[in-house]
């Protein structure tokens, strides 16, 4: 109930915000629907990231020092060992997670690439029928939308790989 208030007022202030522009800097910036579908995902995503954090800020650290605390309980200093191991895994990790940070950034932009390409054609659809160019437009768009999903594809094999290799 907490993250629907808070989703509900990172929105609001997000909108109220873009308010703010002037009519050129709308232009500019491709017009009313997509700047108002972009916030929107914006959001969605802030939020979702910052609900990620307050696990990674209090939930991770507290499961850590009670997993390692009781494994020392049961099995005295070998525990050390497996704590070393941990550390040093932490730089394959970050690596790890660097790459899926790349991967999103692509996928994002892809995604507002395929955006562009359907709010130029809803723009000009007098034009696109008029001239019966549906054809041309909608090979625009699923060009776009086949490297955007070779991009997911990459991004869904990393994470199966990922899950797999630390469920062994």
């Amino acid at each position: 109930r907490l993250g629907v208030k808070l989703r509900a007022c990172l929105a609001a202030a997000i909108m109220n915000k873009s308010l703010n522009i002037s009519q050129s800097g709308w232009m500019t910036a491709g017009g009313y629907s997509k700047i108002f579908t972009l916030l929107h995902a914006d959001t969605e995503r802030i939020f979702q990231q910052c609900s990620n954090l307050l696990g990674v800020a209090f939930y991770i650290p507290t499961q850590a020092v009670l997993a390692v605390a009781y494994l020392f309980y049961i099995m005295s200093w070998p525990t050390i060992g497996g704590v070393v191991v941990m550390c040093i895994a932490m730089p394959i990790n970050y690596k790890i997670a660097d790459s899926f940070i790349k991967l999103f950034v692509e996928r994002m932009m892809k995604a507002d690439g395929r955006t562009k390409k359907v709010h130029e054609m809803i723009e000009n659809i007098r034009g696109v029928k008029f001239y019966q160019w549906e054809e041309h437009y909608t090979e625009d768009v699923m060009v776009v939308r086949e490297t955007e999903c070779t991009i997911i594809l990459v991004l869904l094999n990393k994470i199966a790989t990922l899950m797999s290799t630390t469920q062994l």
